[in-house]
């Protein structure tokens, strides 16, 4: 079992579990890459964090991509459109007083709420099954489904707002990373250290790499566990979602530092260690002068990047060296 397999084991459990998820963060600390690398604009604020060591963390509201750190929990918001909006349903068929509150909820926790319900109504009425069924599939596929998506929005809304993220990511030659986060090639790539940070330090304890996944983390037995017991349910679970993006994104390679701190502004927290600057193939030489002389302020070395046309890739080479 790789080391990534046995975190997600540890860690992801929907109840809690103090010493599994201790172990999941030694295991995580201990496969830290030495190096991350963050792509970044020339801009105002990035310049003052550089210089001031610090960086910030955003809400995953304003990340480029549309379902950052969302989830779903959709057999109990199922469970509960299915159980609020049966009543009224029936009415509208003139079907009212049909279904028992027992019947309802053997039609809630069927895993085809359609179906049920017009085996209930054939029985309590005499009419033959199916007549119900073609309202019923109506029914769940739009009064009930488009319930859940609106409901799920909103519990996704909620936990993005509530968390606070900056990313970084192992791979530093990525053509695409370049163009993406650093200004098509005008900004500059920081390199943090993060291997000589202990295991208490909030910059490793809180440093998660993502995880690739074909579908939306579904956060339905983690509530399932909070209402069952009001104590035992697994608190890392908004980071857990926030740790999860779809499989188009995995070229990125990313790690993620992940705060759960609610709705509020940006939180900004010491940088790790700096190591090196890396320049953009296509940042203005007055950009150049300003990096360099911070660099030499900070004694680390400042490299930049050059386009190899064997490799497809972009290349550091030496600019200062202290």
């Amino acid at each position: 079992m790789l080391w990534l397999d046995l975190f997600q084991v540890l860690l992801f459990t929907p109840t809690r579990n103090r010493e599994c998820a201790e172990t999941a963060l030694g295991l995580k600390h201990s496969n830290i890459p030495r190096s991350l690398y963050k792509y970044q604009p020339m801009k105002p604020r990035v310049l003052d964090n550089l210089r001031k060591d610090q960086m910030f963390l955003r809400s995953p509201e304003t990340f480029n991509d549309r379902f950052d750190s969302s989830l779903v929990v959709t057999k109990l918001l199922l469970d509960a459109v299915v159980k609020e909006r049966l009543r009224s349903s029936l009415e509208e068929w003139g079907l009212g007083g049909t279904v028992t509150d027992t019947d309802a909820e053997e039609i809630v926790k069927a895993p085809n709420p359609a179906a049920r319900l017009d085996e209930v109504v054939a029985l309590r009425t005499g009419t033959a099954e199916g007549e119900v069924a073609r309202k019923a599939h109506t029914w769940m596929q739009t009064v009930v489904q488009r319930a859940v998506q609106d409901h799920t929005r909103i519990f996704s809304e909620l936990q993005r707002r509530g968390m606070k993220v900056t990313c970084f990511s192992e791979e530093l030659r990525s053509p695409l990373l370049w163009g993406l986060y650093a200004d098509n090639n005008r900004g500059f790539c920081a390199e943090y250290c993060f291997a000589d940070l202990p295991n208490w330090d909030p910059r490793t304890r809180m440093l998660f790499p993502v995880i690739y996944r074909p579908t939306l983390f579904d956060a339905t037995a983690y509530f399932d566990a909070q209402i069952s017991d009001g104590q035992n349910w697994n608190r890392f679970f908004p980071i857990i979602a926030a740790i999860h993006k779809l499989p188009c994104w995995a070229y990125e390679r990313e790690w993620r530092l992940v705060l759960s701190e609610g709705e509020g502004p940006d939180v900004t927290l010491p940088a790790p260690p700096l190591t090196a600057i890396y320049l953009g193939s296509n940042m203005k030489e007055k950009h150049q002068r300003r990096l360099r002389v911070l660099a030499e302020v900070k004694k680390i070395p400042v490299r930049k990047m050059v386009p190899s046309h064997t490799t497809g890739t972009l290349e550091p080479m030496p600019v200062w060296q202290p």
